[in-house]
C-alpha cells in the first residue's frame, strides 16, 4: 500500500510549485499544475507563511487574495470530491 502512495504522490509533488517556480515548467506541465492539489496548497502555504509578496531566488512573487481564494476553492473542490467518490465507494461494501 505504501508503494502505490508513493507512486501517486511524488509525481503530484514534482508538478506542483513547492519545488521550482511554474514558471519554469514546459507548457504541458504548466497546465497540470494549474489542476494540482499540491499547487493550490503551495500558494496558500506561501502566502500565510511569507506574506504576499515576496522574493525567492531571484524570482519576485504576489499573491492576491483572488489568488488564495481560487486556490482554497480549488482545495475544497477537491476535498468535496474525494469525500463524494469515498463516499460512493464505501456505500458499495457489504460487511
Amino acid at each position: 500500500m505504501q508503494s502505490i502512495l508513493t507512486l501517486l504522490s511524488m509525481p503530484l509533488f514534482f508538478v506542483s510549485n513547492a519545488l521550482y517556480p511554474v514558471d519554469a515548467f514546459p507548457s504541458f506541465l504548466k497546465f497540470l499544475s494549474m489542476f494540482n492539489p499540491l499547487t493550490l496548497l503551495a500558494n496558500g502555504i506561501r502566502y500565510f507563511a511569507l506574506g504576499d509578496n515576496f522574493s525567492v531566488i531571484g524570482n519576485h512573487y504576489i499573491y492576491t487574495a483572488t489568488d488564495i481564494g481560487v486556490s482554497f476553492l480549488g482545495l475544497l473542490f477537491f476535498a468535496l470530491s474525494m469525500l463524494a467518490i469515498s463516499l460512493w465507494r464505501f456505500n458499495k461494501v457489504d460487511v
